[in-house]
């Protein structure tokens, strides 16, 4: 059975993990364990353009950079990985799904996570949210300047994509967070 890790918890599936001291790595945050079903890549939606019935705000386009910063196998059939990810004002990435989930933590500026089946989560520097596995879903740089964050995926070794793509336009996006 695969599972995930949820931080925090609210309605529809999304929690903000408020976080102090944020650059220090360290959290007191509870963690839970709650079983997911990791949808199939066949069954992916096609040509997305909304989220909630609604075009999401700003221009999607692949994030500025996306770096690796940690590859780690804790020797469970997982793999953990997690990458500093910086976009630009004005900006959102492309509507999207992450088969086995994630979380994103702010480190600098603002990002709003637009999710299917949620109202928006506005998360500032030194918030974090979870994003559930198989939901559309999109986040937002929502503030002043380019934001910077850290997006953290635990995976099952040797899977090789952390999000897929489902915008309209937008599949060359792909291969933004692509592991070789």
């Amino acid at each position: 059975m695969r599972r995930a890790i949820a931080l925090g918890s609210a309605s529809a599936g999304v929690g903000i993990l408020l976080l102090s001291g944020c650059t220090s790595g360290a959290s007191n945050a509870s963690q839970q364990q709650s079983p997911s079903a990791s949808p199939t890549h066949s069954h992916l939606p096609e040509n997305v353009t909304t989220i909630n019935g609604k075009i999401p705000p700003e221009r999607a386009s692949e994030s500025i950079s996306d770096t690796r910063q940690v590859n780690a196998f804790p020797g469970n059939g997982n793999e953990i990985e997690v990458f500093k990810t910086i976009r630009a004002e004005g900006t959102r990435a492309p509507i999207h799904q992450h088969p086995e989930g994630g979380t994103t933590c702010v480190h600098k500026g603002q990002m709003t996570l637009y999710l299917e089946g949620a109202k928006p989560q506005v998360a500032n520097a030194g918030q974090c949210y979870w994003m559930p596995p198989g939901r559309n879903m999109t986040g937002v740089n929502s503030g002043k300047g380019n934001a910077v964050m850290f997006d953290i995926f635990t995976t099952p070794q040797g899977d090789t994509e952390v999000w897929e793509v489902v915008e309209k336009g937008q599949e060359g996006a792909n291969q933004q967070f692509h592991r070789h």
